[in-house]
């Protein structure tokens, strides 16, 4: 039989994936667009390693049911939008961002592991992970180490890109502080993501994980990579998170909880890049279908691949409720739900990470992509089947 080292597994799928776009990118950048594969690695992992646990484990009933559930739901959108004109490639895209979430989770699952020196190894390899990656955000913030090298990898996926090497969704356009010559705003962190939301969502689940754990002196790293990454989603679910967590009364988190909604919104609705994201989330709902228009037809996946322009972009539920429909969107839900219900009952804050992030996908559709979703929805997984209350793991001290 097949056997597999499920912590050091776990370290390779999250370096593979952390590492993947700036990989990527200096793969591109040295060797030219034929190495764009790379782009493509972090898919890779995900679907290899599960095949090989699937081989390897054994694997409980409900892993089998639950991922051939997933299985026949993306049949049957393939199939139904199989009629359209969309490229394949678009079709495929749109299918990859709806059902990645539940692929992440079950992959949690099955590497999961009921010995508490298994878990503790699992944890430290996650969070060993989680320093590499948020030093070399802080470094490269404060050093513009990535400036020669990215160019072309954001030229490629048609994202423009400025003088200074850098593409506009890395410069947050504020005119409080102009970094660059010429450039209005200053750079926000990425790291190896090269992508500021995806970055500041994966720093908040490690810094309620090195809370949870006991760790201060990591949480304060966290926090700070976080704030430089200057995702004004990532901060707000920090904030929501934190107040959950905090023992002030449960009135008093109400009021503080709308108070940051309030300002948050306000803030939000005066930034440049509000009005694309509120209206590709009003276009969804006024386009509603039993099945939506297809795969590939709603969302960034449409501006990117598709010829047609559906209006419905920078929301994941708009591209969500676009491509699959209401019957698709209430199966997506249901399916969800589902797993961040057992992972519920083991601890609250790691399954609130992801809550708080689909209830952010209605305005952003990077809050909920592969990159900004990984670190969560693999714990949601891993906790939801080892059963463990992870605070009741030895961690070294700081």
């Amino acid at each position: 039989m097949l056997t597999i080292n499920k912590p050091r597994t776990t370290l390779l799928f999250f370096v593979v994936c952390c590492f993947a776009n700036i990989a990527a990118a200096l793969l591109i950048h040295f060797i030219g667009p034929s190495a764009s594969v790379a782009i493509a690695l972090k898919d890779i992992a995900l679907f290899s390693i599960i095949a090989l646990s699937l081989v390897a484990f054994r694997v409980n009933h409900k892993d089998i049911i639950y991922i051939s559930l997933i299985a026949a739901y993306a049949a049957v959108f393939l199939i139904i939008s199989a009629n359209n004109e969309t490229p394949p490639i678009a079709a495929l895209s749109g299918l990859r961002q709806i059902i990645t979430v539940f692929l992440i989770i079950s992959l949690g699952a099955l590497l999961s592991s009921k010995t508490k020196t298994t878990q503790e190894n699992t944890i430290k390899h996650i969070l060993a992970v989680g320093v590499i990656i948020a030093s070399i955000g802080v470094i490269e913030r404060f050093t513009h180490l990535w400036s020669p090298f990215i160019r072309e990898y954001f030229e490629l996926k048609n994202i423009g890109v400025l003088s200074i090497g850098y593409p506009f969704v890395l410069i947050e356009p504020l005119p409080v502080f102009n970094e660059f010559n010429g450039v209005t705003g200053f750079l926000r962190a990425s790291s190896t993501f090269l992508d500021p939301v995806n970055f500041g969502h994966a720093m908040v689940f490690w810094f309620f994980l090195s809370s949870i754990m006991g760790l201060k002196r990591l949480k304060y790293l966290f926090l700070l990579s976080v704030i430089i990454s200057f995702s004004k989603a990532a901060i707000f679910q920090l904030i929501l998170i934190a107040l959950y967590r905090s023992r002030i009364s449960f009135a008093l988190k109400i009021s503080l909880c709308l108070a940051a909604t309030v300002i948050g919104l306000t803030f939000i609705a005066t930034h440049a890049g509000f009005d694309s994201h509120f209206r590709g989330l009003v276009n969804s709902i006024g386009s509603l279908s039993v099945f939506g228009k297809g795969l590939g037809e709603a969302g960034n996946v449409s501006a990117m691949y598709a010829t047609n322009d559906s209006g419905i972009g920078d929301s994941f539920i708009g591209a969500l409720i676009g491509q699959v429909g209401i019957a698709g969107t209430l199966i997506w839900s249901i399916l969800l739900a589902y797993q961040l219900k057992q992972a519920l009952t083991i601890n609250s804050t790691i399954p609130l990470i992801l809550i708080t992030q689909v209830a952010l996908g209605f305005l952003s559709e990077n809050s909920f992509n592969f990159l900004s979703i990984m670190p969560a929805a693999f714990f949601c997984g891993y906790i939801a089947r080892s059963k463990t209350p992870i605070q009741a793991l030895n961690m070294p001290s700081n």
